[in-house]
């Protein structure tokens, strides 16, 4: 063969491959831009509503051969015109990917969801600390529509908008793989939870859920209460660092009594009072999965303690429960009746300090 016909193959090959890869570049980005748009409605409009259906799609095309993640990424990056992130181009493939404090934006978080979307080798993505923006939020949600791949996703301390709120949520439905999702610090209020919690009650694969640290109040407990009670696969909820009290605190601790999978409940830092006490005491006789429930730093009396101690009589599952840094406060009649209730052997599951035990 002669060296100008080898030459000529090698140029077409490379041609070939780069017309592939401009490909899909084109389509993914087409397909991408197809989901941004989003009618404005009022906050109350649930996202099960046919109104928001339009923002998410299943068609993402498959992956041409011979076209890595990388190579899409980068060609993407050129395509928006965005710097690429070279620490993401270095891990595209790991097992893990962090990407903290990069600051990315609409059109950065656009070309990292490309190379993601069919993605079948990274499980665990943290992209904390990013301020992501609206467009960034939506990208968030339209990746875990298709990526099947992704059992953790850290999107903690980003200031996630509503829109991106919205997206998250409408995707948790459809995904059946994701494990594990953190968006705590992220200013989120009442109807933030609402989407969430709907989301998170349709979702039979979330184990954990971390959403500490936001700006959750009373309504937001009705909501999280109301995802409890239909929800039988969420193994660890972090509520703590909000605002939920009263009628808050009483859904939640009621849903209990209803829920078959919780394993651990943190309610810490939440202003809780003796409100919902009597509930989660009649709640805890009957649930048989809760281990670790922490209601620490909140403002529980001596009289709600009496109340929590009740359900520790009926429990044989409880581990550990936290209520220090709270209002009890002169006889102890709270921390006396729990050790009654150890005594007679109705928690025998639960550890008890050992500074404590002398007290019984």
């Amino acid at each position: 063969m002669s060296r100008q016909h080898s030459q000529s193959l090698r140029s077409s090959a490379c041609s070939n491959a780069t017309g592939t890869c401009k490909k899909q570049v084109d389509s993914t980005l087409t397909l991408l831009k197809h989901g941004r748009r989003l009618d404005k409605e009022d906050d109350t409009k649930s996202f099960a509503s046919s109104h928001w259906d339009t923002d998410l799609e299943d068609d993402f095309p498959g992956k041409d051969k011979g076209v890595s993640d990388k190579e899409t990424y980068l060609k993407t990056c050129d395509a928006l015109g965005v710097t690429p992130v070279s620490r993401f181009g270095n891990e595209i493939g790991q097992e893990e990917i962090k990407i903290n404090h990069r600051f990315l934006k609409g059109m950065g978080m656009t070309a990292i969801a490309s190379a993601l979307l069919r993605n079948k080798t990274t499980s665990k993505l943290n992209i904390a600390h990013n301020e992501l923006s609206i467009e960034s939020g939506k990208c968030i949600g339209r990746l875990l529509k298709s990526n099947r791949a992704l059992t953790e996703l850290n999107l903690a301390n980003n200031n996630i908008r509503k829109e991106g709120i919205i997206a998250i949520a409408q995707a948790l439905p459809h995904n059946d793989t994701i494990r594990k999702l953190d968006l705590a610090r992220n200013g989120l209020g009442d109807s933030d939870a609402r989407l969430l919690a709907e989301g998170i009650e349709k979702n039979d694969s979330l184990f954990i859920v971390n959403l500490s640290y936001n700006n959750f109040s009373e309504a937001s407990g009705v909501s999280f209460g109301d995802a409890l009670t239909y929800n039988n696969s969420l193994l660890e909820l972090d509520l703590s660092w909000n605002f939920i009290r009263r009628a808050g605190e009483e859904a939640i601790a009621k849903s209990l009594r209803y829920n078959s999978s919780l394993e651990k409940l943190n309610l810490s830092w939440n202003g809780l009072d003796d409100c919902g006490t009597k509930e989660l005491g009649e709640s805890l006789k009957r649930n048989s999965t809760i281990k670790e429930l922490d209601i620490s730093n909140n403002r529980i009396s001596d009289k709600g303690l009496i109340n929590i101690a009740v359900g520790i009589e009926g429990s044989d599952k409880l581990e550990v429960l936290n209520v220090s840094h709270n209002l009890i406060f002169g006889s102890f009649e709270g921390v006396k009746k729990v050790l009654e209730g150890l005594h007679k052997n109705g928690a025998p599951a639960l550890r008890v300090p050992r500074h404590l035990r002398h007290k019984a």
